[in-house]
């Protein structure tokens, strides 16, 4: 499979999604139900950093997931994507006007580095909130 999903810390704050090469929408579907079991028993804030530095491209009709993922149980407090380039973003942007509820916390990122900074300054926030 060409997407790992794995927790980035021991307090399961961050949850790391990494995509590499070629990628199929079989496989992001499988992502978010493994998301969705690493998250179940969250009870406090968490973020998401999706690592897009190493995909190949995005599949073909990725708009169709949509109504999908505007239906999970719960979000991240925020999605950190890293490595979009401009199609991705410009598809990103399309999919959040069609789907505004899926994705309302997204913030692109230039860096690994960089979203991993912003997403615990997030988590940070959020727990003294």
């Amino acid at each position: 499979m060409n997407i790992s999903t794995r927790w980035a810390d021991a307090t399961q704050t961050i949850l790391y999604i990494h995509f590499r090469g070629q990628w199929t929408l079989d496989e992001l579907y499988l992502t978010i139900e493994s998301a969705n079991r690493l998250t179940a028993a969250v009870t406090h804030p968490y973020v998401v950093i999706a690592d897009l530095t190493n995909s190949v491209s995005i599949p073909a009709r990725i708009l169709s997931i949509g109504n999908y993922v505007e239906n999970q149980p719960r979000k991240a407090d925020a999605v950190y994507v890293v490595g979009a380039g401009h199609f991705f973003n410009m598809t990103l942007r399309t999919f959040q006007s069609q789907f505004p509820a899926a994705v309302d916390n997204l913030v692109r990122c230039e860096t690994v580095g960089a979203a991993y900074a912003q997403a615990g300054k997030a988590i940070a926030a959020l727990q003294q909130a």
